[in-house]
């Protein structure tokens, strides 16, 4: 069974519930924009230098992190080959985990007769371009004619290596086609299926032994049920934990927790609620959301995230996720005793006079886990909360005064971020076995430099220093390793950028 408590301690001496568990804001970064309808964006496993973005309407395209350029050549085109009316289009793209060596990726899409499609690709002999003509189409699922919504369409690879896959209820209202409940639908489920041994006969994949209806009535692709849109889903990449955002209908959007053989409910609930009118329970056991809110009389529709797992400080083992109707963004985390959601929207700054963030479609995650949101009006942002200056825990502070000679404390360097209080700021230094941070801020002396060097030196891996400087409070915190020096220098100007 899943962890249901929130991500582990994953950085030595981190606590999720104390500062760091907070943020001062969250910096979102313009990294690309003029996409036509994103609904996703996500990298290869390892792959730190691309991310790619899924258009709605048919194209899978690159930006080049480096540069911050969107390729001309989309990654692969398949407008011509899908429905877009509606909640329909490409909606999914996974990459195989082993996709570095075997160069194999999944989408899912709406195909020109109104049914899901989820198809294997393999990319080109140009690493930026796919073979657009030799595709697998892995499975097709029926869906009732002339009904448009509710298509879920989310893909991704678990820690079992296993492929899975989410589909809406098939669309209408109510569950009018009663398909969250019935066991022989492959709609309002999430389904699991083995894409790497060797397929069953007459499919093109292997069914999992240990999904819950193998061998007994019931359609063997299931690994969970009730569902009336998922709408992406994720798995946090540090414990395995899978979170499922269901979109609701009048009254309630939820999130859940995924468990092999779990019923959310739908539509015989509606998040922690009876739906008047709905279908009897079919199978056990109903498992209720790990969180849920009221539209409270207003419109809503969740979007589903990714527990924080990148470079900031802050956050870290939060679980991000966003209202695509309300513009909102939150994170939830779990506090002991139950499951808390803040709302973050008014932390967010974009870098971007104008750049707003009114639609938020989807999330997703670079090479290093860095966080994206991907709005609906075409831009991408990659997403950093931070921590407001606060004091470290006792041990690992070092009070420092102004140094004549700053360059002293560029030697033995792992890697250092730091903060400064006036203009809030960030600058991240490169573990290139030398290195300064260096942030803008104004101090009482213009043009003072600073320099603080914190060592440790200890045969086991130690956990992390934290230095101060006096005047503005400012911050810098550096991973250690074994032996290691941090240091960061301090500079500030009279005109701060």
């Amino acid at each position: 069974m899943p962890n249901v408590n929130a991500g582990p301690d994953l950085i030595p001496g981190y606590d999720p519930n104390g500062p760091h568990g907070l943020a001062g804001y969250i910096a979102a970064t313009r990294v690309a924009t003029f996409f036509t309808q994103p609904v996703f964006v996500g990298a290869p496993p390892g792959d730190t230098s691309r991310l790619f973005v899924v258009e709605r309407t048919g194209a899978i395209k690159i930006i080049d992190l480096a540069s911050g350029q969107v390729l001309a050549t989309p990654f692969l085109d398949v407008s011509s080959q899908i429905l877009t009316d509606g909640e329909r289009g490409l909606l999914g793209l996974a990459f195989d985990p082993n996709f570095a060596t075997n160069g194999f990726f999944y989408v899912d899409l709406i195909d020109t007769n109104g049914n899901t499609e989820i198809r294997r690709y393999q990319v080109s002999s140009d690493p930026n371009v796919a073979n657009p003509v030799n595709f697998t189409t892995i499975i097709t699922i029926d869906q009732p004619p002339g009904s448009n919504n509710h298509k879920g369409g989310w893909l991704g690879f678990g820690p079992d290596g296993d492929l899975y896959a989410s589909l809406g209820d098939g669309g209408g209202a109510n569950d009018q086609f009663q398909n969250g409940q019935n066991i022989d639908s492959l709609l309002g489920k999430i389904l699991r299926i083995d894409v790497h041994s060797p397929p069953d006969p007459g499919l093109n994949y292997h069914i999992p032994a240990d999904n819950p209806f193998v061998g007994q009535p019931g359609a063997d692709e299931i690994f969970a049920l009730g569902l009336r849109n998922p709408w992406r889903p994720s798995f946090d990449r540090a414990t395995g934990t899978f979170y499922i955002a269901d979109v609701g209908q009048n009254t309630w959007e939820e999130i859940d927790i995924g468990q092999n053989g779990a019923n959310y409910g739908w539509n015989h609930f509606e998040g922690p609620a009876l739906f008047p009118g709905g279908d009897a329970i079919s199978t056990g056991p109903v498992v209720a959301p790990i969180y849920s809110y009221n539209h409270n009389g207003m419109s809503a529709s969740i979007t589903g995230g990714y527990v924080y797992r990148g470079d900031g400080d802050a956050l870290q083992g939060q679980y991000f996720f966003a209202d695509f109707v309300q513009g909102k963004v939150f994170t939830l985390a779990f506090n002991g005793s139950a499951w808390v959601a803040t709302d973050r929207t008014s932390q967010i700054v974009t870098d971007v006079f104008g750049a707003a963030l009114t639609q938020p479609t989807s999330f997703g995650e670079d090479g290093r886990g860095n966080l994206y949101i991907v709005d609906f009006g075409g831009n991408i942002f990659r997403l950093t909360p931070t921590v407001l200056s606060a004091p470290p825990p006792a041990g690992t502070t070092a009070d420092i005064s102004c140094d004549a000679a700053p360059t002293a404390c560029t030697r033995f360097t792992t890697s250092a971020t730091t903060r400064s209080w006036r203009p809030s700021s960030w600058v991240r230094s490169e573990p290139s076995g030398s290195s300064s941070a260096i942030a803008p801020f104004t101090a009482a002396t213009p043009a003072t430099c600073c320099c603080a060097v914190a060592r440790r030196e200890d045969s086991n891996s130690t956990t992390s220093a934290t230095i101060r400087s006096p005047v503005p409070p400012s911050w810098a915190r550096s991973a250690w390793n074994g032996r290691s020096w941090a240091s960061a220098i301090f500079r500030a100007a009279a005109n701060p950028t």
